[in-house]
């Protein structure tokens, strides 16, 4: 099982958000709502319960992307989904 947690970067509060069985459904979830609070408060993470090991750090960059490293070498960048930039809330004018 792949963990998905948060830490805010303020005091070092942990949070669990989830956890998955494969990493690539873990990833998708992860590019599609982590605009839920898009800044670097909080830092995302991700760990493999059979090893222990942390196998995924996450943070927004300057353009509000998520950038995504992985341990097997992948580094990924996810854009602001379509869905939260046609919400059209108060919140959404950030993104924008």
């Amino acid at each position: 099982m792949y963990v998905w947690n948060t830490v805010r970067g303020k005091d070092g509060r942990v949070e669990i958000v989830d956890g998955w069985d494969s990493l690539d459904a873990l990833l998708a979830e992860m590019a599609a709502s982590s605009w839920e609070e898009p800044s670097n408060v909080w830092a995302s993470y991700v760990t493999d319960d059979a090893t222990g090991e942390v196998v995924i750090v996450a943070l927004f960059g300057p353009e509000l992307e998520l950038l995504v490293t992985v341990s097997d070498g992948r580094q990924l960048r996810y854009p602001v989904p379509e869905f939260y930039r046609q919400a059209g809330d108060g919140d959404q004018e950030r993104l924008s």
